[in-house]
């Protein structure tokens, strides 16, 4: 079963609290999600001032250009996910099973995010 970890300033973090998801149906473990509780969430909003001054090093068409490119590769490429690897099919078969989500439904939300980050870099392109 995947792991969904938390991601802390862009890096992995599994979480000692974690909570398992089941395909809404069938009952089969889909997924462990890594939960923030209230002292991790505390300890990140005081290091805001670092994380801030991390992303303002980067031009506002840096973050665009950065955010499109990481767009592309969630809708095609094999991503790292904790200790293995999630696809876009991976990604679509555990939201579609998890919710109560027509796995049509969840297609057609999949192809307009495709056309929100394509019509974003050609916008971003000038």
């Amino acid at each position: 079963m995947d792991h969904i970890p938390i991601l802390r300033a862009g890096r992995s973090y599994r979480s000692l609290n974690a909570f398992r998801l089941s395909h809404i149906k069938t009952g089969e473990p889909l997924v462990s999600v890594s939960q923030a509780n209230r002292g991790l969430i505390s300890k990140e909003l005081g290091n805001m001032a670092f994380h801030k001054q991390a992303l303002g090093r980067h031009t506002v068409a840096e973050l665009l250009s950065i955010s499109t490119e990481a767009a592309r590769f969630f809708t095609t490429a094999e991503l790292p996910l904790d200790e293995s690897v999630q696809s876009p099919t991976d990604y679509l078969r555990q939201v579609s099973g998890q919710r109560a989500f027509l796995k049509p439904s969840v297609n057609r939300t999949w192809i307009r995010f495709k056309g929100y980050w394509r019509r974003w870099e050609m916008s971003s392109m000038g």
